[in-house]
């Protein structure tokens, strides 16, 4: 179980910066839930590694993706196109790159975060969607040890000589 950084918005303007646990690809909040599995994070570094970002929206059960330098980003009438504007943040903020990057939600009306959360919560259904967790490191090195005691031994006791 790995700890992600979420940025999660409550309404289309107010979010909250969050950290929870990604359990078999799902992050759980209260009474709502995201499948972020098939979801590319955002990669903060940090201090001490590397830490995923995802962007939640109150009303998506996926997360956010991100399209950079996208021809499909819709600037209101009377801005400029994308290239103006570029040259314009460069100039103001003397950065060498600038990247535009929007954020698109993908929504259905009858599948919402909600939703996903009380689907998983159902016995029948949650049970089929959970991935079979793996035992801690620390069981595995004790049975490795106990087998290996074991074959050593035996080929102790069937005459081979280590020391």
């Amino acid at each position: 179980m790995k700890k992600a950084k979420i940025l999660y918005f409550h309404t289309g303007n107010e979010a909250e910066l969050r950290e929870r646990p990604v359990e078999d690809g799902f992050i759980t909040m209260g009474d709502k839930m995201w499948f972020v599995d098939g979801t590319e994070p955002i990669t903060l570094k940090g201090r001490m590694g590397n830490q995923s970002l995802y962007i939640l929206k109150w009303n998506t059960p996926h997360p956010a993706q991100l399209n950079p330098d996208s021809k499909e980003i819709r600037i209101p009438r009377g801005i400029g196109d994308v290239t103006e504007i570029k040259k314009k943040m460069m100039e103001l903020t003397g950065l060498k790159k600038v990247a535009l990057v929007q954020m698109v939600f993908t929504q259905d009306k009858s599948y919402t975060s909600e939703a996903l959360k009380k689907i998983t919560s159902l016995s029948i259904l949650g049970n089929m969607l959970r991935v079979r967790k793996q035992a801690p490191s620390m069981i595995l090195l004790f049975i490795g040890v106990i087998i290996g005691v074991v074959v050593m031994w035996g080929l102790q006791f069937a005459g081979f000589k280590f020391f």
